[in-house]
């Protein structure tokens, strides 16, 4: 797990030149949202990747934050005191991404596997989870966003897979238990 840190480097890097892009571009506006949307998501993902490992709230602090605002001359800047500042970083981009973000219902099938709603809502719990073992406050986060995800209806309603048998077989991909994946 740990070797895949330079790629997270590389995502949140190619996030935040969207990111600082995208919006000024001649393009049509749901367009721009998408790619800011999946923009937001990776760079929270690479984040939720990093924190965890090279984070705390202790002797070493958080990860250097850098994101599309941030200048050249910033780039070595002294990392957070705490960790804590990553997770509200983190969930803010996924807060951000989920407002641009289809339904996993509204995606084309063959946008399947790309970031939806569900999945940054459940990443942002994710987040919080790891936060609150530090500051007992990000538990109501984690019910927030996980209460968004229970109140899914229709096919985006994510609900135990009849068969835990098959559950991690090809033909179970994308099934009611389905939030995202990494092809």
């Amino acid at each position: 797990v740990r070797q895949n840190w330079p790629i997270m480097y590389q995502l949140i890097a190619k996030a935040n030149d969207i990111l600082a892009n995208v919006p000024n571009m001649k393009i049509t506006e749901g367009v721009k949202n998408n790619a800011v949307a999946q923009a937001h998501f990776y760079r929270a993902f690479a984040y939720l990747w990093l924190a965890p490992w090279y984070g705390d709230n202790g002797p070493n602090g958080g990860l250097p934050i850098v994101t599309e605002a941030t200048a050249f001359e910033d780039l070595d800047a002294p990392r957070p005191a705490s960790v804590l500042e990553n997770y509200d970083m983190i969930i803010s981009d996924l807060t951000k991404a989920a407002d641009l973000l289809p339904l996993m219902s509204q995606q084309a099938k063959a946008d399947w596997g790309r970031p939806h709603k569900a999945a940054a809502w459940a990443f942002a719990a994710r987040a919080a989870l790891y936060a609150a073992q530090f500051d007992a406050k990000y538990y109501q986060t984690v019910l927030d966003m996980t209460g968004k995800i229970m109140a899914l209806s229709g096919s985006d309603k994510r609900e135990l897979y009849s068969n835990y048998q098959n559950l991690f077989t090809e033909s179970a991909n994308y099934s009611s238990e389905y939030i995202f994946s990494i092809h």
